[in-house]
């Protein structure tokens, strides 16, 4: 979880950045937080999208972000909207409409391959791209662009390929709604861990919020994106940088590598970091000099915090499911096996899960199945055949 005081270490003072939290912060009681995550959506746009770090592969500047606080509470839609608007009154056509396919996307990028995709209410955006869905696809062509890979539309009447697409993502969902929409690869295998990650509540309480006029940051937003189209390459690291960088892995794999489910996020946070990094070099006028530049200490220093409060949010949200996870495991192998008059077995509960979108793992379900059966909600009878099969104990049970 990420509080108000620690969100502004990643806020360098006097640039884009500051301002655009500063007028969040001044208008709404949303979590600080979640305007520093809006910001850097907005600000990863003014990469240019052949600006990269090389980082064993090279890492573009597209920045994929999710808010993530309590349903109707948080205040996560009003500041996806923040971030949506300082982008469209610049230039409208660098924000997307909701896809509702993979070629709807390809469409909508063909003639504007640098832009931001809003999610205000990305919970129905997951429930809509669950497996078996018409929008499923949408979920991996989303990993692929985080990378920027190349992306079209193969059709035989008009076929298109974009050679560097860069979308960036601002979404807000509440953690029962990942709970809900997700499965467990989703988490582990790389498409959650594509997200930087702000979760927080709200400590502060505006009964009525101020009158306050709207701030022109657009047109500095605009001004900058025309810097940087005089952007210079990254030539590397300075002595200080490296180190610095060395420092924050190694504190990172202390704080956060013994716990198994941490590690994929703990993995990717590095080019979350450096894609933080270029939009800071923009804002910060690190890059726009007409020279090389190289990452240094002063730039790093912010990227790396942001990286910190990703982390924090992976471990607040990661232990908040799990009992969740387990009882929606419970849940769904219940409504399997009492559904059916001569109970399951372990097979065609795997059969169930997996056609209701809920691929497991073998290891997971024979543990709740093991604890149904040790609680007496379950138990094993092998006299219906040579299958064994799970078939209810008690009467009444709750699903």
């Amino acid at each position: 979880m990420v509080n108000e005081k620690d969100a502004w270490g990643a806020v360098p003072p006097g640039t884009w950045i500051d301002r655009f939290v500063r007028m969040v912060e001044e208008r709404t009681d949303a979590p600080v937080g979640f305007a520093v995550g809006a910001a850097y959506a907005a600000a990863s746009l003014l990469v240019h999208p052949d600006m990269h770090i090389q980082y064993g592969a090279p890492v573009h500047g597209q920045q994929f972000v999710c808010l993530i606080g309590a349903s109707g509470d948080s205040r996560k839609t009003v500041v996806v909207g923040y971030g949506r608007r300082v982008v469209s009154a610049w230039d409208s056509s660098m924000v997307l409409p909701e896809p509702e396919s993979e070629g709807g996307l390809a469409e909508s990028m063909r003639d504007q391959p640098q832009a931001l995709l809003p999610l205000p209410e990305m919970g129905a955006f997951l429930t809509g791209t669950k497996k078996g869905s018409h929008k499923d696809g949408l979920r991996s062509r989303l990993t692929a662009l985080w990378d920027g890979d190349p992306f079209g539309r193969r059709t035989v009447k008009d076929p298109f390929e974009i050679e560097a697409p860069r979308l960036s993502v601002l979404g807000g969902v509440a953690p029962s709604f990942l709970e809900e929409t997700m499965t467990a690869h989703d988490f582990d295998g790389g498409f959650l861990n594509r997200f930087l990650i702000i979760y927080a509540d709200r400590e502060r309480d505006f009964p009525i919020p101020p009158m306050l006029d709207a701030v022109d940051l657009h047109k500095e937003w605009g001004a900058l994106q025309a810097q940087a189209m005089t952007w210079s390459p990254c030539i590397g690291w300075t002595d200080d940088g490296e180190a610095f960088f060395k420092d924050w892995k190694a504190y990172c794999t202390r704080r956060w590598g013994g716990n198994p489910r941490m590690l994929g996020f703990i993995a990717r946070t590095a080019p979350l970091v450096l894609k933080a990094a270029m939009a800071l070099s923009i804002v910060m006028g690190v890059s726009t000099q007409g020279k090389g530049w190289e990452l240094d200490s002063d730039v790093l220093e912010y990227a790396c915090w942001l990286g910190k409060m990703h982390l924090q949010s992976v471990e607040t949200l990661l232990a908040g499911l799990s009992m969740g996870t387990f009882s929606r495991l419970r849940r769904e192998i219940l409504t399997i096996v009492l559904h059916r008059k001569s109970g399951a077995t372990l097979a065609q509960i795997l059969a169930g899960l997996a056609a209701g979108g809920e691929a497991r793992k073998l290891r997971d379900v024979e543990d709740v199945l093991k604890t149904l059966c040790a609680e007496d909600t379950l138990e094993v009878n092998a006299m219906t055949g040579k299958k064994t099969r799970y078939v209810r104990y008690t009467e009444e049970v709750e699903i």
